[in-house]
């Protein structure tokens, strides 16, 4: 889904906060093999290897998340994406699990899909694949947060299962 932007942030507690991590957004198909696959149906698997020997404890899974490349600080290095000698760490942050041992699980609860999601990554011995935190309700004190530390802004989605979800940039 491709948030809509919005000019400022707002608090609600209908709406859960998450970063928005500077970028590509990927769904990473698990199973026999790891595949990433970007919102326009290009294969990024290749161009990533780095992310190809993460495995997750499922038979199967469906995870939507951003490809980042990361510097020593924790921030992201968006050019760095471009090269293929790079001089950040390249991670996957995961926030939200459509799929898992082949149950679509696109209809529960966004909450419920994310406490999975991080049950899985909690399992997991992968330093390239990364649950990302959120806040419900808190938008705006997230908001002043990622501004601070210089990130992109944030994704506010509804916890109420509609599609809904916007993007507030800094």
């Amino acid at each position: 889904m491709q948030p809509s932007n919005l000019a400022q942030p707002f608090s609600d507690p209908k709406w859960l906060f998450e970063p928005k991590w500077d970028g590509y957004r990927a769904l990473c198909y698990f199973g026999e093999s790891v595949r990433f696959i970007s919102r326009r149906n290009n294969d990024l698997t290749k161009r990533f290897p780095e992310l190809q020997a993460i495995q997750i404890k499922a038979e199967s899974a469906i995870i939507d998340g951003e490809i980042t490349a990361i510097d020593e600080h924790g921030l992201p290095c968006f050019d760095e994406l471009r090269k293929t000698k790079r001089s950040c760490a390249i991670v996957f942050y995961a926030f939200d699990l459509l799929e898992l041992n082949g149950e679509d699980l696109r209809e529960l609860p966004l909450l419920k899909r994310k406490a999975a999601l991080k049950g899985i990554l909690l399992k997991t011995k992968h330093n390239r694949i990364r649950f990302t935190d959120y806040v419900i309700g808190e938008g705006l004190a997230l908001f002043a947060e990622l501004e601070q530390r210089n990130l992109e802004g944030m994704v506010a989605r509804s916890i109420l299962n509609t599609p809904e979800a916007v993007h507030a940039t800094g």
